[in-house]
C-alpha cells in the first residue's frame, strides 16, 4: 500500500489555523477601551509613560517663565506665608520693572490677612496683570469641601453648550471673598489616573451650572479678553504630552526678583529674560509645593504641569489629527497579529523570518507611539498581547509538528535510502520532501560478465566475497 503522505501536513495546518485564531480574541479584548477599563491598564500606563519620557526633549518654551518660591527664597524673604504686600510687590516688579506680559499666581489665598495687600492684588487682577488660582475638588464626599468663595468674574467659556464629558466638581478651595471679584481666576485642581499619576489637565470644570477654566486656559482668556487664539476648539480635558522636561524650563528663584532692584546689571538681565513673557509664580519648596506624580517625574511641582498645559495651548503640537478612530485601530492591531501568524507559518528561512517579525513589531511600536503622542485614549497594547499568544502557542506547535514530520519521513524513507542520504534530506527543511517531483537523474546500469556461471561454481562464501568486491568497485 502506498503511504498516506498528506496526513502530517493536513494535521499541521489544522493546528496552526486554530492557534492563529486563538490569538485574535486576546487582541480584541483590549481594543475599544479606555486605559482605565482595559484589563492591561498597568502595562498601558507603563507603555505610555515610557514613550512620553523618551519623547520629552523639546526645546524650552520661549513664551513662559517660572518664578520659584524655593527654599533659598524662603530663607531670604522669610518663612511662608508671605505677606500679601510681598506677593503684590513681586507681581508689580515682574509686570512694571521687568515687562512681564502677564503673571499667574499658582497659590490659593483662602484667608484675608492683609486688607491693603489684598486690595493691591485685586487691583492688579482687575487690570488683567494677574491671574489668581482656585482649586476644585472632584472626589465624592459626605461633606463637600467649601473653603473661600469661587470667583464669578472669569472670562466667558469658549463653548456655548456644556460638553457631556466635562468634569463636574463637588467642592472647592477658593480665595477669600475679598478676591472673589478678580476677573481672571484659574482652576489648579486635577483628577489623577487609577495609578495616582497626573496625565490630563481639566480645562473646563462644571460647578453649579457654571464653567470654570483651568489656570492655563484662564491665562489665555485673560490675555485675549475671552477670545480664542485660533479656530481650534479646546477640549474639556486633554492628555498632556509632557514633551518638555522640568530641567528645560526657564526657572528664576523669587529671591532674585526682589534682589534685582538693588543691582542695575541684574535688573537689565532679568528684564531681557522676562520681557513680554508669561510668568507663573509657583513653589518647589518642600511642605509648600503641590507635588504630583507625572509620566516624566515621580515628584514634580504643580507649576511645571500648568506651564506644560499653557505651552500646549499657546503652541498646539497638532498631534490630535493623527488619532485613529476605534475601528481603524482595531483593524490595524488585528492585521498585525494575523500578519505575524502568517509570517511564522509561511517563512522558513531564518533571516527572512526574523526580518519580517522585526518589521511587524516595529510597525506596531511606531503606531502605538504615534497614538500615545496624539493622546488617543484607546489601549494600544492589543497587538502586543496577540503577538504573545501566538509566540507562546504557534511556535511550540510548529516545533512539535516539525518533529512529527521528521519522524514520519524517517519511517517512510529509511527503508529505501542510506542513513547519509536520509540525513541530507532532513537537513533541507523541505516540508514537501515526500511529494512526487520531476527531476533529471543519471542511472548507471552495470553487470558482471558471466556472474551467474561464476558464482554457481563457487561456494556460498566465495560467491558472497566476489559480489561484495564487485559492488565496492562500482560504488
Amino acid at each position: 500500500m502506498q503511504p498516506n503522505l498528506s496526513r502530517p501536513r493536513a494535521g499541521k495546518l489544522a493546528i496552526q489555523a486554530g492557534l492563529i485564531l486563538a490569538g485574535l480574541p486576546l487582541a480584541i479584548l483590549s481594543l475599544n477601551r479606555s486605559i482605565d477599563t482595559s484589563p492591561f491598564s498597568v502595562f498601558e500606563y507603563w507603555l505610555r509613560d515610557t514613550a512620553l519620557r523618551l519623547l520629552a526633549d523639546q526645546k524650552p518654551e520661549p513664551k513662559v517663565i517660572l518664578v520659584d518660591i524655593d527654599e533659598v527664597s524662603l530663607k531670604a524673604q522669610g518663612s511662608w506665608p508671605w505677606s500679601r504686600n510681598s506677593l503684590a510687590d513681586l507681581v508689580k516688579q515682574l509686570n512694571d520693572q521687568f515687562g512681564a506680559r502677564i503673571v499667574a499666581l499658582d497659590v490659593v489665598l483662602p484667608d484675608s490677612k492683609d486688607p491693603r495687600g489684598d486690595a493691591e492684588l485685586l487691583r492688579l487682577a482687575k487690570e488683567r496683570k494677574l491671574v489668581l488660582s482656585q482649586v476644585f475638588d472632584y472626589a465624592p464626599r459626605d461633606s463637600p469641601i467649601k473653603t473661600g468663595q469661587p470667583a464669578a468674574g472669569t472670562a466667558p467659556p469658549l463653548a456655548t453648550t456644556i460638553n457631556p464629558s466635562t468634569q463636574s466638581a463637588t467642592g472647592y478651595v477658593a480665595n477669600h471673598a475679598g478676591l472673589a471679584e478678580a476677573p481672571c481666576v484659574g482652576n489648579i485642581g486635577f483628577v489623577p489616573d487609577a495609578d495616582g499619576k497626573l496625565r490630563r489637565v481639566i480645562h473646563q470644570t462644571l460647578y453649579q451650572d457654571k464653567l470654570y477654566p483651568s489656570l492655563s486656559l484662564a491665562i489665555i482668556q485673560c490675555l485675549t479678553l475671552g477670545a480664542q487664539t485660533d479656530s481650534s476648539p479646546i477640549e474639556s480635558s486633554a492628555a498632556l504630552l509632557f514633551d518638555i522636561k522640568p530641567n528645560r524650563w526657564t526657572v528664576i528663584p523669587a529671591k532674585d526678583i526682589f534682589a534685582a532692584t538693588q543691582s542695575v546689571t541684574e535688573a537689565e538681565e532679568l528684564r531681557a529674560l522676562i520681557q513680554n513673557k508669561i510668568v507663573i509664580i509657583g513653589s518647589s519648596a518642600l511642605g509648600l509645593a503641590d507635588r504630583v506624580a507625572t509620566p516624566i517625574s515621580a515628584n514634580m511641582s504643580g507649576m511645571f504641569v500648568h506651564a506644560q498645559a499653557l505651552s500646549e495651548l499657546l503652541t498646539p503640537r497638532g498631534y490630535e489629527s493623527q488619532r485613529f478612530p476605534a475601528f481603524a485601530t482595531a483593524f490595524i492591531h488585528l492585521g498585525l497579529v494575523l500578519g505575524l501568524g502568517i509570517v511564522i507559518l509561511r517563512l522558513r528561512k531564518a533571516l527572512m523570518l526574523w526580518l519580517s517579525i522585526g518589521l511587524i513589531f516595529s510597525t506596531w511600536l511606531i503606531f502605538a507611539v504615534v497614538q500615545i503622542r496624539a493622546g488617543n485614549p484607546i489601549a494600544q497594547s492589543a497587538a502586543l498581547w496577540g503577538f504573545l499568544v501566538i509566540g507562546l502557542t504557534l511556535i511550540p506547535a510548529l516545533w512539535l509538528t516539525e518533529r512529527q514530520r521528521t519522524r514520519y519521513i524517517s519511517d517512510v524513507l529509511a527503508r529505501y535510502v542510506s542513513t547519509a542520504v536520509l540525513e541530507e534530506i532532513l537537513s533541507q527543511q523541505d516540508t514537501n520532501t515526500l511529494k512526487p517531483k520531476s527531476a533529471e537523474i543519471i542511472v548507471l546500469v552495470a553487470d558482471m560478465a558471466s556472474y551467474s556461471e561464476t558464482v554457481s561454481q563457487r561456494s556460498l562464501g566465495d560467491a558472497s566475497s566476489i559480489t561484495r568486491d564487485f559492488l565496492s568497485q562500482i560504488t
